[in-house]
């Protein structure tokens, strides 16, 4: 055995069942053992969980139970105790995986000794778009998901690449290294704690790699109350991990032939340096869905789909929550908002509400938004960071905000 894949778990048995099965069904040759730490669920894992594992991994299966949801950080060392493997998975009991995945993923990190941790490619499984390219950091310093709602199969995702940060979601890393780094820091509760696993195996000399051919679908964040704690869990990764993580979105969109810019809002997001129309009739269905998968952040091309779609709603929706999500603006989300209440998708229009309704009340805070593009356009000048200086003077010129003397 070289790798223990540990799974945590609190109730959503389906989920974990269907990650099991496709652990047995697309890693089968792979010398690893699996790991259920079952955080104290009420539904169907106790019962169920032990004998599917052992029928799908016959030697190779243990179920850990905890009385009590212990969350994420200690569900994740426990299932650690013990290993005698060189390498430790963790992998959410939402995530399911494809051939090879783990194959390419650990040759990945046996080629590159001073890899710590790498993470695969996560998609949606419903649309095969990004949800995880590994973790970025955008100039408020907030963590984003790198190239999130990207095709699967876009250019920009098509090398290893170092990253300053990775999801816990499914990650690879060295038992040794996580020894070392201390394990994931119980202080946390059911988020950041990848963050500041990142930061601590970094500080310890170690490197953090994306691997995109290695790819895994990820229903993303179904535990009930995942951000249930976000300021507790800032306050912790403040604390300890103050200094570790710049500014690097910028970067990481350069690398890729992008830009960055803000919403009205102050929301950074990835552009087109060239805004010009791209060769493509706007009239054909079929040609501008090819024209977006292969330059997702061209919004002239998704207005133009929303419009030949004005009479079929619900094949409207997945493109308008595409657009607002790669190219952001008010009209972007009022447009989504309409599409999910013509579906009635309750889930689409609670969650587009609840961002409108955030959006508006930012924009209205109009005083408070330039006091804060003064003060990242002073902070980015004190850094040294250009690009990140001209994004924030261009946006106080667009909103009448003026600079600091």
């Amino acid at each position: 055995m070289s790798v223990t894949i540990i799974i945590p778990a609190f109730n959503l048995w389906s989920y974990t069942r269907a990650c099991l099965e496709s652990l047995a069904s697309c890693a089968r040759g792979s010398s690893f053992r699996v790991v259920v730490v079952d955080n104290g669920s009420t539904d169907e894992t106790p019962k169920a969980c032990p004998s599917l594992g052992k029928s799908l991994f016959p030697d190779a299966f243990e179920y850990r139970r905890l009385e009590q949801n212990q969350g994420f950080a200690r569900g994740c060392n426990t299932g650690a105790q013990g290993a005698d493997t060189a390498y430790l998975l963790f992998l959410n009991n939402d995530v399911t995986a494809t051939p090879g995945w783990l194959e390419i993923l650990l040759q990945a990190m046996q080629r590159q000794t001073g890899v710590h941790a790498a993470s695969p490619l996560l998609l949606f499984p419903e649309t095969h778009r990004v949800q995880h390219a590994g973790v970025a950091f955008d100039p408020n310093l907030h963590p984003v998901h790198c190239f999130s709602q990207f095709p699967g199969n876009h250019k920009a995702l098509r090398s290893v690449r170092g990253l300053q940060a990775l999801s816990a979601a499914a990650l690879l890393v060295r038992k040794q290294a996580f020894e070392a780094a201390g394990g994931f820091c119980k202080e946390f509760i059911n988020g950041s704690e990848d963050l500041d696993l990142s930061c601590m195996l970094r500080r310890n000399g170690g490197r953090l790699a994306l691997v995109p051919s290695s790819v895994l679908h990820h229903a993303t964040s179904m535990t009930p109350g995942r951000y249930d704690h976000t300021a507790h869990n800032a306050a912790v990764l403040n604390r300890r991990a103050r200094g570790c993580f710049v500014p690097d979105l910028h970067r990481l969109a350069a690398r890729a032939g992008y830009g960055l810019a803000l919403t009205a809002w102050l929301e950074p997001y990835m552009v087109r340096p060239d805004n010009s129309a791209l060769d493509c009739p706007t009239d054909d269905l079929a040609a501008l869905s090819k024209a977006l998968q292969e330059e997702p952040l061209w919004d002239e091309g998704y207005a133009a789909i929303l419009e030949l779609l004005t009479h079929d709603p619900a094949a409207a929706l997945p493109w308008a929550e595409v657009r607002a999500a790669l190219c952001p603006s008010r009209h972007a989300y009022e447009q989504t908002l309409r599409l999910a209440v013509a579906v009635e998708d309750t889930a689409a229009v609670n969650r587009w509400k609840q961002s409108l309704a955030r959006v508006i009340a930012s924009i209205n805070k109009k005083d408070e938004l330039i006091e804060l593009a003064q003060t990242s356009l002073e902070w980015s000048r004190q850094e040294e960071l250009e690009y990140i200086a001209n994004m924030y003077s261009a946006w106080l010129d667009a909103h009448g905000g003026g600079h600091r003397a």
